[in-house]
Parts: structure tokens; sequence; C-alpha cells
């Protein structure tokens, strides 16, 4: 009866302390996989406003008069131009 309640003891504890050593890997590779989200947040971001940035060069581009509108006639030029097709893929 000793030997049996003996190695429900170790048995228990063993669980225990590997439930705690797995908690302690899993925290730590989720603060690793937080930093990596932020990184890949923080890229999206910065492609986002290179995106924007572009866009408001290519309306500036095409806005020849500076009105801050673009009419038919600007777009229709702009498109006439072979750098126009490329810079609106």
């Amino acid at each position: 009866l000793s030997c049996a309640a003996f190695l429900a003891y170790i048995a228990f504890f063993e669980f225990a302390v590997f439930n705690v050593l797995t908690g302690v890997f899993v925290d730590h590779a989720m603060k690793v996989s937080a930093a990596d989200r932020e990184l890949a947040l923080a890229e999206q971001n910065k492609k986002e406003r290179t995106e924007a940035e572009r866009l408001r060069d290519t309306c500036r581009l095409i806005d020849a008069d500076g009105d801050g509108k673009i009419s038919w006639p600007e777009f229709h030029a702009f498109l006439a131009y072979e750098n126009g097709y490329r810079n609106m893929a």
C-alpha cells in the first residue's frame, strides 16, 4: 500500500512539474510571437503609408492645373502618356 501511494505521489508531482514547465514554455512562445506580430503590423502600416503616398503623388501628377480636382481631360491626358498606365498599375 505504501509503495502504491509513493508511486501516486511521484506521478502527481511529476505531472505538476511538467505542467509548470509547459506553462513557462508556452508563455515564452506567446511573448516571442507577440513581438513578431507587432513587427508585422508595423511593416504593414509602413507599406500602407507608402502606398498612400504613392497614390497622392499620382493624383498630384494627374492634376495638371493644381486645383485639387482631377477632371476627365486631365485623367485622359495622363493615360495618354506611356508612364500613365504604369503609374496606375
